[in-house]
């Protein structure tokens, strides 16, 4: 799987660049959904990541992929946990728990983005100061 070909490493930040970030910064949903697509299903190193999982991984991948309420369908750095993007999750809850009661997909939850930053809440080392963490 290493290293990978400098061919596909270009092709891979090609679609990054110049077409996932583009697509946040523009917030344009059709095109992040095809450089999410773009990106797990045409890049060599996810390729091959997604070879090496179970057949349940690759059908729920597959089936996704056909589906026009889905749109777009990704897989995490080394699998086995995807993840989708849909405008209609209700036409996909029925579909996603056929695939739970097949043994296939364990879990699934559906959320929709915060169109606001971060914001961050931590534990002190000492467990005494409960106050959210302030950016400096």
């Amino acid at each position: 799987v290493v290293p990978i070909p400098i061919a596909e490493a270009r092709k891979t930040a090609h679609l990054v660049l110049l077409h996932l970030a583009p697509a946040i910064a523009e917030a344009d949903y059709h095109a992040f959904c095809r450089a999410v697509n773009a990106i797990n299903s045409e890049t060599y190193y996810k390729r091959k990541q997604i070879a090496r999982q179970s057949p349940g991984v690759k059908r729920l991948i597959r089936e996704a992929q056909k589906r026009s309420d889905v749109d777009a369908i990704g897989m995490s750095s080394m699998g086995p946990c995807c993840y989708a993007f849909t405008r209609r999750p209700d036409a996909l809850s029925s579909w996603l728990e056929e695939l739970r009661k097949a043994g296939i997909v364990t879990r699934f939850w559906f959320t929709t983005a915060q169109n606001h930053p971060a914001v961050f809440e931590g534990v002190p080392a000492n467990g005494t100061d409960d106050r959210p963490c302030e950016p400096s």
